[in-house]
């Protein structure tokens, strides 16, 4: 029995399926949220925790609004270049989710950074005036606190970017299940 979805495509035979394509699509995705998720909420916490409000501050927060404002096609063409041609991976899993780490992260860091800021600064004296240093109290009280923004907030990011025109999905589509890393 054929199953389109699972079925391996042919380049020469018609009626192949797109099995290979879309595990790689979902392969890619959980490496570039499990590279992207790290970053943005270690982002996260240092622009809500302790970042002051200075000119160093204020550049990465344009840095990452910027970013988020880059059509996908154009982060597509960035990752083929660095990532395909200038580092040598060729086309792989590795350098489509690399891209998709770009593409993900802006929204990530923003949402990380805007659910720590809604915890009440009382959960965070409260723990501090109970003996607890700020980095216990940042990932005992804040991070719990605001986990469930977080998960919020990351779940529409990576179905974005797996529904989205995805062009570094094109990395990664080849004819089989076997992808190089």
């Amino acid at each position: 029995m054929h199953i389109f979805i699972f079925a391996k495509s042919s380049d020469i035979m018609p009626g192949g399926g797109v099995g290979a394509q879309l595990f790689n699509s979902f392969y890619m995705l959980l490496l570039s949220m499990l590279v992207s998720i790290p970053l943005a909420v270690g982002a996260g916490i240092y622009l809500a925790e302790y970042a002051r409000e200075n000119r160093l501050t204020k550049c990465i927060r344009l840095s990452v609004e910027s970013l988020a404002t880059v059509p996908s096609i154009v982060l597509g063409l960035f990752g083929m270049i660095i990532f395909v041609n200038k580092m040598h991976l060729g086309f792989s899993i590795v350098g489509g989710a690399l891209t998709l780490v770009l593409l993900n992260l802006p929204m990530l860091v923003r949402v990380t950074e805007e659910s720590i800021r809604t915890v009440p600064k009382a959960y965070e004296e409260a723990s501090l005036a109970l003996g607890a240093t700020k980095l216990q109290t940042i990932f005992k009280v804040v991070l719990p606190s605001a986990l469930p923004g977080i998960v919020t907030g990351n779940y529409p990011d990576g179905r974005t970017c797996s529904g989205r025109d995805s062009h570094p999905d094109l990395y990664g589509w080849n004819n089989g299940f076997a992808v190089p890393l």
